[in-house]
């Protein structure tokens, strides 16, 4: 993905995520467990399905790979699903 990006010289710099980052536990779900450890991490993975949104809508505007453009767009239909089942998972 990030040859995709490069090639359109669209990478974030700004970007937290790492190799030494990925599949670690953010801060935010430190110390907490039970329904107030899956509370937090359904906002966060809401946050994280809402930024690769952002972007994949980003690519659909911008890009001019066929390829990339349809990958985006099966991408954005599985991101947009994955938020409304993590939106109805939300307590209360």
């Amino acid at each position: 993905m990030s040859e995709w990006l490069n090639e359109w010289k669209r990478v974030d710099s700004t970007s937290s995520a790492t190799a030494s980052t990925v599949g670690q536990e953010p801060d935010e779900l430190v110390g907490l467990s039970g329904p107030d450890f899956e509370q937090q991490w359904i906002k966060l993975m809401i946050e994280h399905h809402n930024e690769g949104v952002g972007l994949a809508e980003g690519v659909q505007r911008d890009g001019v790979s066929r390829d990339v453009n349809k990958f985006v767009s099966g991408t954005l239909v599985d991101l947009r699903f994955d938020v409304s089942r993590l939106e109805a998972s939300k307590p209360g």
